[in-house]
């Protein structure tokens, strides 16, 4: 029940303005190279719903996951977090 309680707190924070700036450019680079979601999720190796939920900061990328989408979209992890 406690672990609960943590997931529930957890969800409700707000997500920082450079996650907000990665979902936009997630979006904008995988749609200014013609690619779905799935499209995606097969080039990084990363599920297709993993890729929704981050577009719409219901989940938070790692470090790897960032080195993972850059690679397959043919940029930097800089590039992702930058406008």
């Amino acid at each position: 029940m406690n672990l609960e309680i943590n997931k529930k707190r957890i969800s409700k924070r707000k997500p920082s303005e450079l996650a907000k700036i990665f979902a936009q450019r997630l979006k904008i680079e995988r749609e200014g190279q013609g690619l779905s979601q799935e499209d995606l999720a097969l080039k990084s190796g990363l599920n297709r719903n993993y890729i929704g939920m981050m577009e719409r900061l219901e989940r938070i990328a790692t470090l790897n996951t960032l080195e993972k989408i850059a690679k397959a979209l043919d940029t930097t992890v800089l590039e992702l977090l930058t406008f």
